[in-house]
């Protein structure tokens, strides 16, 4: 079994572009980091599962691809604050690359527009 430990930090410097950092602060919370400076708590130690945020794998489907957007699980309570990664590649980025109304994540007219295709995996994380 694999075990990942994280040492406590009171602050936490930005990544390089195109790159996230997770870091535990010392109140006992997992956060994540983006590479603007955007700092999001993704684990709350005081009530475990109860941190209020999805995870999504999604497999384009040829409908998918053709409408340009997927329907999520429900709606994100968030949507700025919605991560999207790509199988393999760097994460999109909210307003640039994709934007989500509602419980529909769409990359119409936006920079993924005419990359994503059936059978690519997505990552989708929020709140």
């Amino acid at each position: 079994m694999a075990r990942l430990r994280l040492g406590k930090v009171p602050s936490e410097t930005n990544p390089p572009a195109g790159q996230v950092s997770f870091f535990a602060k010392t109140d006992d919370n997992l956060y994540v980091r983006l590479s603007t400076g955007q700092e999001f708590q993704i684990i709350n130690s005081g009530t475990p599962g109860a941190c209020g945020y999805f995870v999504e794998q999604i497999e384009l489907d040829l409908s998918q691809e053709l409408a340009k957007e997927v329907q999520l699980a429900v709606a994100p309570n968030f949507p700025e604050k919605t991560l999207l990664y790509i199988d393999g590649g760097a994460p999109a980025f909210y307003t640039l690359d994709f934007e989500v109304t509602g419980d529909v994540l769409s990359w119409s007219g936006k920079r993924l527009d005419g990359l994503l295709e059936q059978g690519d995996v997505i990552r989708v994380v929020y709140f």
